[in-house]
């Protein structure tokens, strides 16, 4: 039945691709840029990390914690598509005569299972920390995160299933974290924030920046290392 509604979904999407250029151009250009997706909730959060002057410090705990769950979403979804069973995209799904948007390369992540969506599981998680901390901009960072899923399905990146079970993860990832981090480690982090900000704050913007790409340079990086160590016989 999920099956059927992911091929239904998608089929109702495709239906509008390849006729235009400049709208799929600008569908690919919002769903495929983290300056216009993980970049700029990321944005949101630091309006709201600064908002907050009188007894700010245990916000910015709970803050920490939920920003580390929404940080390793992304890669516990990653781990998720490694092991589960490999599920085409329907870009690559043969079954499936998918009309290939403008500008969007048919090989790309041809090599990659589809579920649960890793990007999915950043954007929410992103968008609980929001919600936790403004309900009204929380709301609006869920509505963006869903259009943006919405978009990498009408790409062919994904099934409704993959979005689905990305975004569990993301809110789930938020949630839990936001409990289980030792409360002794936030505090030690803002200890920090207090007495060396600018250090904390080159190491919060780098850490920003890497949860905003999807860790994409240290994917390339350990991808660049493992190839080398086959090379030499590792």
């Amino acid at each position: 039945m999920l099956q059927r509604l992911d091929w239904n979904i998608t089929e109702f999407f495709n239906q509008f691709a390849g006729k235009h250029q400049i709208v799929d151009r600008s569908i690919h250009f919002l769903a495929d840029y983290s300056l216009t997706s993980s970049m700029l909730l990321l944005a949101v959060i630091c309006y709201l990390w600064f908002r907050e002057k009188a007894d700010s410090r245990p916000i910015r705990a709970r803050m920490i914690a939920e920003i580390i769950g929404a940080a390793l979403a992304g890669p516990i979804s990653r781990g998720l598509q490694l092991i589960l069973r490999f599920h085409p995209r329907p870009l690559h799904d043969p079954s499936m005569a998918f009309q290939v948007p403008y500008s969007v390369d048919p090989e790309i992540l041809n090599h990659w299972s589809s579920f649960p969506s890793d990007h999915a599981a950043v954007y929410f998680g992103l968008a609980t920390v929001i919600w936790l901390h403004s309900r009204w901009l929380g709301a609006a960072a869920w509505v963006w995160a869903a259009l943006l899923c919405v978009l990498r399905v009408y790409l062919g990146y994904h099934w409704t299933s993959d979005i689905l079970g990305g975004a569990a993860i993301g809110i789930l990832c938020v949630l839990a974290f936001r409990t289980i981090v030792p409360r002794v480690l936030l505090s030690q982090a803002l200890t920090w924030e207090e007495r060396w900000p600018g250090i904390f704050y080159a190491f919060a913007f780098l850490a920003c920046y890497q949860v905003g790409t999807l860790f994409e340079d240290l994917r390339h990086l350990g991808a660049s290392l493992l190839q080398a160590a086959r090379i030499i016989g590792f």
